[in-house]
């Protein structure tokens, strides 16, 4: 028995006697393991830190994971990048129907909307942000 076992076996114990103590543990152990094995992001809900599994995680497993992080993370800051740039774009296509994915760029620029990794705006970045917010149609492959 673990120590967190030994805790609730004695806390337990205090009320229902050790019998029932004794019966009352294994069944709570047998519910939380069904849980946790139906939906493995339970453990976290029940047990804040707790790992599902007490060993380390091979190098590809370690990356695999924080790729999946580092993916979501990208995907959260592009979508709070086109929450600021769209109503900048929108106005522009709104005053000039025809206007050019370079004239879109020096817009933002002009707005003072920063792009992720460069320092101003490009044609081919102002076309990703169309595509990403359903502007434009991806181009068909």
């Amino acid at each position: 028995m673990s120590s967190s076992d030994t805790r609730l076996y004695s806390a337990i114990a205090k009320f229902l006697g050790p019998g029932a103590a004794e019966e009352t543990v294994a069944s709570l152990m047998e519910t939380i393991t069904t849980v946790v094995m139906a939906h493995p992001d339970a453990i976290e809900e029940l047990f804040p830190g707790m790992k599902l599994v007490a060993r380390k995680m091979s190098a590809e497993e370690r990356a695999k994971v924080m790729n999946a992080a580092g993916a979501k993370a990208r995907e959260k800051a592009a979508q709070e990048r086109y929450a600021i740039a769209l109503p900048h774009v929108q106005r522009a296509i709104g005053a000039n129907p025809a206007i050019t994915l370079r004239e879109l760029a020096q817009t933002l620029d002009d707005a003072g909307v920063k792009p992720l990794r460069a320092a101003k705006w490009s044609a081919p970045s102002v076309l990703n942000l169309l595509k990403a917010v359903g502007l434009r149609e991806p181009a068909k492959t």
